[in-house]
């Protein structure tokens, strides 16, 4: 059984160059960043010093690099013989969102999917090279956007309102063992939950108190709270309308062989249930990566979603449409999702 599993491992990272008569025709995906420290921490949170000591609040850590590192790494074995081993910037392009560990996942991402070799050996002591990395707003959600806030506001209220109704007695006792006032769902997922994720991926001890409601249900409504993104086609519109603008763009007029997005949990599950409303509610792991490939045979060009968390990776059916999803399909899927900057900044002020 074991040994069964490493097989389908093993497999499912190579099939991508096996399709008899398909050719692969570009790559792009969308990763959240590697490990990081939490944004903030409870009140009573026994480890509230020792989980700053190597770096300050919301940072990559060591592990979250080397985690990118890693998937780098798994990305060249994946698409060794497609994208070049030697960097080329007419062969990828680098985006990411404006945020420190962002920057940091893609540059420790890039060292391991290429690592210098030949005359792009600068330092023979430094098994690195310089790769460029580009801010893009698209991997932003917007600002001073009252109608995306109002949407977005109601949303987290109406989840809050059915946790408190229906597990109360689990909120009192949180806010009884962390000491903080829990009347949101940005508080309970950002003071109390996330913390407890952060220092568990650094190894710390979790306090007693946490063993009767973590990983469950804390975990589950992290995933029901990162779901909220696309529970209205407007919602999705203005959190993860550019990003699927870009990604169609791009497929409809293919330069780089692969773009690569280094952004968050939020971005990927939205592009996730966008694609396939009804995929189980999940919270991506650090350096977790959804992948787009547009594939072409002598019939039609088509779009693969694959979603890889630590050591699984699923193909996931896209909705109405199937593993193998007609690029045109494909469009129509998403197009009532799609929107430039530009129109998100009109919508924003409709």
């Amino acid at each position: 059984m074991y040994l069964g599993w490493l097989l389908v491992i093993f497999c499912q990272c190579l099939v991508v160059f096996s399709h008899e008569n398909d050719t692969l025709v570009a790559v792009q995906m969308l990763y959240r960043h590697g490990d990081r420290t939490p944004m903030a921490v409870y009140p009573n949170d026994p480890n509230k010093k020792l989980v700053y000591r190597e770096t300050s609040s919301a940072q990559l850590t060591n592990k979250g690099k080397e985690r990118q590192y890693k998937l780098g790494q798994w990305l060249r074995k994946r698409y060794n013989g497609f994208l070049p081993s030697k960097y080329s910037n007419s062969d990828i392009k680098i985006l990411t969102d404006d945020e420190d560990r962002c920057f940091m996942s893609a540059m420790s991402n890039l060292a391991g999917l290429y690592p210098p070799k030949g005359q792009q050996i600068w330092n023979k002591d430094i098994k690195w090279q310089p790769i460029p990395v580009r801010f893009n707003l698209s991997l932003q959600t917007p600002e001073n956007c009252p109608v995306y806030e109002d949407l977005s506001n109601k949303a987290e209220l109406e989840l809050f309102e059915d946790i408190c109704s229906q597990h109360g007695d689990i909120l009192e006792y949180l806010a009884e063992k962390t000491g903080a006032e829990i009347n949101d769902m940005a508080t309970l997922v950002y003071t109390i939950i996330d913390p407890l994720k952060c220092e568990e991926a650094q190894g710390l001890k979790l306090p007693k108190w946490t063993d009767t409601v973590y990983p469950k249900p804390l975990v589950d409504w992290v995933s029901l709270y990162y779901s909220l993104g696309t529970s209205s086609s407007k919602l999705a519109q203005f959190r993860i309308g550019p990003v699927f603008q870009s990604i169609l763009d791009h497929f409809e007029n293919v330069n780089e062989k692969v773009i690569m997005y280094s952004s968050h949990d939020s971005s990927l599950v939205d592009i996730v249930y966008t694609l396939q409303p009804n995929h189980p509610k999940f919270w991506p792991e650090f350096a977790s990566v959804v992948i787009l490939e547009l594939w072409q045979n002598k019939d039609e060009e088509y779009v693969k979603l694959t979603l890889k968390r630590d050591n699984t990776i699923e193909e996931i059916n896209i909705d109405q449409c199937g593993v193998k999803c007609n690029l045109e399909k494909f469009k129509k899927l998403v197009e009532p999702v799609a929107l430039t900057l530009e129109k998100r900044q009109q919508l924003c002020k409709n």
